[in-house]
């Protein structure tokens, strides 16, 4: 058993329980996650946009990719 599972194992266990997660690692974490209601409302938005609406648009975070 890996006995560093990673970050991805802490949050589905804690979503999944309900639960708040924290990583004990005294930094910032290198990735930016974004909620799935935010990036399926993006694309409903440019699928439902006019026909004639401009079809780029960029999908970005508050720190740095």
């Amino acid at each position: 058993m890996n006995p560093y599972p990673g970050p991805i194992k802490a949050m589905v266990e804690g979503a999944s329980q309900g639960e708040s997660v924290h990583f004990p690692t005294g930094g910032a974490h290198p990735r930016s996650y974004t909620h799935a209601e935010d990036i399926a409302g993006l694309v409903l938005a440019v699928l439902e946009a006019p026909d004639d609406a401009d079809r780029i648009f960029y999908g970005a975070t508050a720190g740095r990719s």
